[in-house]
């Protein structure tokens, strides 16, 4: 239980053993909190408030596998609940259809397996002992301004990069150097099980396909819940800081497929292009050594490997979205230099490239030197998908029809307008009388 005070563990040793606790007080916890302290067991966890503490490297080896697999699983559905609240309120408006990981059926015994970490703890006792651990985190779970070099650590177990060096067995010069071991004490969970996660990831998803609407299925890797809150982890204090050309509208904040489909409108020619299998062909490699050019080569292997299953991207991961934005940052920039250079526009949402403009001679330029540059990220283009449309026909971006202004399609249009004019139908031979709610919601 981290990170804590000793008036939170001494309610929470009364609740858990009421014979052998009842007459514990804070004073004894804190003598137990000196002597660990003394012994490097525990170290203060934020310089703010100096009476909260969590484990230490040291500290951690010091529990038995029994009591660490307990903490850990306490620690893990604790963060899962602080980040989803972190997240329902930064996503409850307009949130898009990302790929964050959630499979089409909710999994409703997650919710009553959150209120049992710990086997020991009796009911009575289970909502006090959350509510009390869970003020010690804030319901922020990042990201800060890209510009920011600083971390606050509001899901952390330590408050800085300093004191995290003053627990752990090595020195971590800032947080883009932090090895398995620092993560897992940042986290409050044990190396082992991290460890774990990233040799055998397969044993920490739940594959699934779902539909497509051309035909065919589309193969989901969910991550089981405790994977996917390390992973939020990772996204929420490490990926927030990577760089994400301006030329991306997937995945981001006021950006949306409405944005990505305005840079196109009124244009003479608009291409549609699609890369082939996106997620699947990037590799654990070549994301490590992408995220090598940002973070230490020790970090960027044990985000790669926390982050992809049979060495591959998997869809379904909350942390693919922006890992996958920053595996093509530079092919962005590549692209879109070149299409400016042509008096052309370019964006791209996820694995749909849109590149416009006034002349057809250039767009089919451009979509060739996307194509050859693709080549070199080991990406292809799905040729049957591509297409150039005039001005003259249907030009749609991501959905969105941007010939003149932006607008559902034709189709889509006819679609509403015939289910309201069926509704009025049905309500015009309903008995003349004032209708009541129930009645139109029976319609």
């Amino acid at each position: 239980m981290q990170p804590a005070s000793a008036t939170i563990v001494k309610h929470f040793m009364q609740m858990a053993l009421p014979d052998s606790c009842q007459d514990l007080e804070t004073k004894d916890v804190k003598v137990q909190f000196a002597k660990m302290l003394k012994l490097g067991l525990i170290s203060q966890s934020s310089e703010k408030i100096d009476y909260v503490y969590s484990l230490t490297w040291l500290g951690n080896l010091s529990m038995n596998n029994k009591l660490r697999v307990h903490r850990d699983k306490a620690r893990l559905f604790l963060l899962k609940d602080a980040a989803q609240a972190a997240h329902k309120e930064r996503f409850s408006e307009g949130r898009g259809l990302e790929l964050t990981g959630d499979s089409p059926v909710m999994d409703l015994s997650s919710d009553k397996q959150s209120r049992r970490p710990i086997g020991q703890v009796v009911d009575s006792a289970d909502l006090a002992y959350w509510s009390s651990t869970f003020k010690q985190l804030k319901h922020s779970a990042g990201p800060l301004p890209r510009s920011s070099f600083s971390t606050s650590f509001g899901l952390y177990s330590f408050a800085s990069c300093n004191e995290l060096q003053l627990a752990c067995h090595n020195i971590c010069p800032n947080t883009f150097d932090l090895d398995i071991s620092s993560i897992s004490l940042c986290i409050g969970i044990s190396p082992s099980l991290l460890v774990s996660m990233s040799n055998k990831p397969e044993d920490h998803y739940r594959t699934y396909e779902i539909g497509k609407k051309n035909g065919g299925t589309r193969i989901i890797h969910s991550p089981r819940i405790f994977l996917k809150t390390v992973q939020y982890w990772i996204k929420d204090y490490i990926l927030h800081s990577l760089n994400i050309h301006d030329s991306c509208h997937a995945y981001q904040k006021n950006k949306s497929i409405q944005t990505n489909a305005s840079m196109h409108l009124n244009k003479k020619f608009l291409a549609n292009v699609d890369i082939k299998n996106f997620f699947g062909s990037i590799s654990q490699e070549k994301l490590q050594n992408t995220l090598a050019t940002r973070y230490s080569k020790k970090m960027s292997q044990c985000i790669s490997r926390l982050c992809t299953i049979n060495n591959l991207l998997p869809q379904g991961a909350p942390t693919s979205p922006v890992l996958s934005n920053f595996y093509l940052s530079e092919f962005d920039a590549k692209v879109e230099t070149f299409c400016h250079h042509l008096q052309l526009d370019y964006t791209r949402y996820a694995d749909d490239l849109t590149i416009s403009g006034n002349y057809k001679d250039n767009v089919l330029k451009a979509i060739d030197f996307a194509k050859d540059t693709l080549n070199l990220y080991e990406l292809k283009l799905n040729d049957s998908k591509t297409r150039v449309a005039s001005k003259h026909g249907q030009q749609k971006v991501t959905g969105v029809v941007v010939n003149e202004k932006m607008q559902p399609p034709r189709k889509f249009r006819k679609k509403i307008r015939a289910t309201f004019y069926q509704a009025k139908k049905i309500l015009a031979i309903i008995p003349t009388r004032k209708k009541s709610c129930e009645d139109i919601l029976v319609i």
